[in-house]
């Protein structure tokens, strides 16, 4: 069996792990509603008792419990939801890069997708791209190099670098290389993903991207560049780490996305569960206006432009289209970084 029948033999494998797992998950939610569908009923049954204030309070407290235990069971389908969108995304391309190193003189080998996967034994066969041992891949190069997570840095001796395209389950391509992306392999999977959606966009990054996708240190982070210089890309991907990163505290309902128009916000998401996220909330501007101000009329984003070409804005509304506005808002934007808490891309 050569190299090229061995990596087939193991996406074979993975993807057997992927239907075992989505089977598992199909089996947990048909229990899980069954037993929420129950726990509805016997909540609409349950009344507040009267009487005396002791009675009325303990069934009040039951009833209480009961909905927190409905609860706790809504978020645990939200997150089987979640795992079987992910999974249904892998079944066809369970992962797009392998990295073999060597710590403490043992040679581990890791494949990287979009998100992670353990087999029967809990043994992690497949790594998500955001961890920070991934970084391998991203940033290191053959040799003595490190991987860093929030608090060690660990040194190893990275073997190999394996970049795969697959396709509906089978290898179409695979390449070693010392670089992040094989510039051959790269351009063969760009030219593919130039269509309106972007595809598995986490298997280009290059490493000035990668460091922007990973920043830590900085608050807020502008990203410049010409058009189809992979700004958008970039955004993306990093939205998808730190919700990963700070998994924790952090989820896609607490992110807001602003887009130009309504069909950049249709793009967006489509391309969020390409790399292991749900879509997250967007907003025009325009729109976001609109929820905040109530009570005002927001003119319309045509008629703004209509006014600025005629004459028509006063003085206020040009400063605002200024360069004069970038440049103080800049320097307003250095003295956020050093108190704000939150973070702004």
């Amino acid at each position: 069996m050569n190299e090229r029948q061995k990596e087939q033999q193991h996406v074979n494998e993975t993807i057997a792990l992927i239907h075992r797992e989505q089977a598992i998950l199909s089996q947990q939610k048909q229990e899980l509603a069954a037993k929420m569908d129950d726990q509805l009923k016997e909540i609409a049954d349950k009344k507040i008792r009267g009487g005396d204030s002791e009675a009325f309070y303990e069934s009040v407290i039951e009833y209480q419990q009961h909905e927190q235990e409905l609860l706790i069971k809504y978020q645990t389908a939200e997150s089987q939801e979640k795992r079987v969108k992910t999974l249904t995304t892998m079944a066809g391309n369970p992962y797009f890069a392998r990295i073999d190193f060597k710590e403490e003189q043992e040679t581990e080998t890791l494949y990287l997708g979009i998100a992670s996967l353990r087999d029967k034994e809990e043994e992690t066969i497949v790594i998500d791209w955001r961890a920070p041992i991934a970084n391998l891949y991203y940033e290191g190069e053959l040799g003595e190099t490190f991987y860093e997570t929030d608090t060690d840095r660990f040194t190893v001796e990275l073997l190999l670098k394996r970049q795969f395209k697959i396709q509906n389950g089978e290898i179409l391509s695979m390449v070693d290389t010392s670089e992040i992306i094989n510039d051959e392999f790269l351009l063969e999977i760009l030219d593919e993903a130039s269509s309106s959606q972007m595809r598995n966009i986490v298997s280009t990054i290059q490493k000035a991207q990668n460091q922007i996708i990973r920043d830590t240190t900085n608050k807020f982070l502008l990203i410049e560049g010409i058009a189809g210089s992979g700004k958008t890309s970039a955004l993306l991907q990093r939205v998808a780490f730190l919700l990963y990163r700070n998994r924790k505290w952090l989820d896609e309902k607490q992110v807001l996305l602003f887009s130009p128009n309504h069909l950049f916000s249709d793009y967006i998401s489509m391309v969020l569960p390409s790399l292991g996220e749900s879509e997250v909330p967007t907003r025009t501007f325009h729109h976001f206006i609109q929820l905040i101000l109530t009570g005002y009329e927001v003119t319309k984003e045509t008629q703004q432009e209509e006014n600025f070409l005629s004459g028509d804005d006063d003085a206020i509304e040009k400063i605002k289209s200024s360069l004069f506005l970038v440049e103080k808002s800049t320097v307003m934007s250095v003295r956020l970084h050093r108190s704000a808490p939150c973070s702004v891309i």
